[in-house]
């Protein structure tokens, strides 16, 4: 290897040799691994890093600490929380052995000193009377005889300097980071067509994303109000002013089932307005325009509950809880949100403004709102406390959420132009991220905009003139206006688990699904 003055590698060559030897080791070549690395006189990891990296998987906790006042931080702020990890690592593991004396001792010598995130410190301490039998479950820790060393060592390695330690696969990380970064700067990628690092720069052709209108579904009587995918992707099922929700199989868009709950005027239909699936794609909700509820169970089609006491007006929006729990909540033109059990009991209740939309993060940690009032809301899911709102001064009508829960879509209608644009803010700070997605034409009606794309860089959004619009979600580049729907279209979904295939509802009765091509 060449050279610089002090007879030393250049530092550039010597960290791209450093990432090559660990990526050979990574992949299993360790022949060729210490071949590069005895050539080239280059080691990845120091005596003290292999030291330190040894003695945490081992359990060698005072070694550990040892080693570690050795190596450079990447913050030196961050030396408290690092021992706080070592110290919670030794604290599990003392009790898992049954040495709650020992433990105690951790706990009050140790650990509490720190004074460092006093909630964690407060759960470790519930922890004491808990049996050994049951801990791992409790504390959701694998075990000494688990991956938790490993899992702690990746999670101490992040805040040690990386001249000091190398983070794990380190090469494959920065290749990562390129291949998202191509994909994200090109306008139609959708993953149909993957990243190559071997080309100057990625790019992908129109073709490949889904324009075409490959379905079209008439089976409404009337305007279809809501179009949703199940999480993951087995189902579509679509809202409609007849008073039905028809649940299709996406693997060939056949009708499964139709729904239809009774109403509360006999020989009357009640217009649905919104759907949400659960987690495990067992259930559905919809909000009826006789102000109820119903809850529905997917595998044999039958009403569950029907909620039709709560709501005043017409319930807006309703979404379960994306956890194992059960719960939903939804929030009506009453002024009320409501938290419900799975059972339909009222577990807590809220006033607020009228509320238009509601949407929960996938975490379930928050929820937004909007409401008539042009607030933009986020509230604690547990406590129902509101974190922040925003006065956006202008009609509010639709929300959407990000997959990883840090973003979410507003669709505002100024006036009096009667174009919509589409605000993008932080969860839950509401910092605002991006604004200018404008095009569509909205006066009167709801209309719904939604991420798309595997790595959501897509928004879509439908509008009163029956065109849909597509955009490149970092750039604002309008990519698309398509024009299929003979009315207002008025919802739009992304298929999740699908690199290129999503759906569309209008006024006109229809819903189509679009894709890349004609199907077989």
């Amino acid at each position: 290897m060449k050279q610089g003055q002090n007879g030393h590698a250049p530092k550039q060559d010597e960290e791209i040799t450093r990432l090559m030897i660990q990526a050979l080791g990574d992949m299993g070549y360790t022949g060729v691994m210490h071949a590069l690395s005895d050539a080239s006189g280059v080691r990845v990891e120091s005596p003290v890093v292999l030291a330190f990296r040894q003695a945490m998987l081992s359990g060698s906790w005072q070694e550990a600490l040892v080693s570690l006042q050795q190596l450079e931080l990447a913050d030196a702020a961050h030396h408290k929380a690092v021992l706080f990890l070592i110290y919670e690592q030794q604290f599990l593991e003392q009790l898992e052995q049954g040495f709650s004396s020992q433990a105690l001792q951790t706990l009050r010598l140790q650990l509490t000193p720190l004074k460092h995130d006093r909630a964690r410190l407060h759960f470790l301490s519930s922890l004491l009377m808990t049996a050994p039998t049951e801990l791992c479950t409790k504390a959701s820790w694998s075990g000494s005889s688990g991956d938790s060393r490993a899992a702690l060592l990746r999670k101490v390695s992040r805040y040690i300097a990386p001249g000091s330690m190398m983070p794990e696969r380190r090469l494959q990380q920065l290749l990562a980071g390129e291949r998202q970064r191509q994909a994200r700067a090109c306008h139609y990628h959708t993953g149909v067509r993957p990243v190559s690092l071997l080309a100057a720069e990625h790019t992908c052709d129109r073709e490949t994303f889904p324009l075409v209108a490959t379905h079209i579904l008439a089976d409404h009587m009337d305007e279809v109000w809501h179009v949703q995918y199940s999480p993951r992707g087995r189902y579509l099922a679509s809202a409609s002013r007849d008073g039905q929700v028809i649940l299709y199989e996406t693997a060939g868009y056949k009708i499964k089932t139709r729904l239809q709950s009774r109403t509360l005027q006999v020989g009357q239909t009640s217009g649905v307005s919104h759907l949400a699936f659960s987690a495990d794609e067992e259930m559905l909700l919809s909000c009826q325009q006789d102000n109820t509820l119903c809850i529905w169970d997917l595998k044999t089609g039958l009403l569950l509950n029907q909620l039709s006491h709560l709501h005043k007006e017409p319930p807006s929006a309703a979404v379960f809880v994306p956890d194992s729990s059960g719960r939903f909540l939804s929030g009506g033109l009453d002024k009320r949100i409501y938290l419900f059990s799975a059972a339909g009991e009222v577990l807590e209740s809220l006033e607020t403004g009228r509320i238009y939309d509601l949407q929960c993060t996938p975490d379930a940690q928050y929820f937004a709102t909007i409401d008539t009032n042009a607030h933009l809301s986020v509230y604690a899911l547990e406590g129902m406390k509101r974190v922040a709102q925003l006065d956006m001064g202008e009609e509010l009508t639709s929300l959407a959420v990000s997959k990883d829960g840090s973003r979410l879509l507003v669709n505002v209608k100024p006036m009096p132009t009667g174009t919509a644009m589409l605000h993008e803010f932080s969860i839950p700070s509401l910092k605002r991220l991006r604004t200018l997605y404008e095009g569509p034409m909205q006066s009167q009606f709801v209309v719904r905009a939604g991420y798309g794309g595997e790595d959501e860089q897509f928004v879509l959004s439908g509008s009163e003139d029956g065109r849909i619009y597509v955009w490149h979600r970092e750039s604002g580049t309008l990519l698309e206006q398509l024009e299929e729907h003979t009315q207002c279209a008025g919802s739009v979904c992304w298929r999740p688990g699908a690199q290129a295939e999503w759906a569309s509802g209008s006024d006109d009765g229809t819903v189509r699904i679009w894709q890349t091509r004609s199907p077989e």
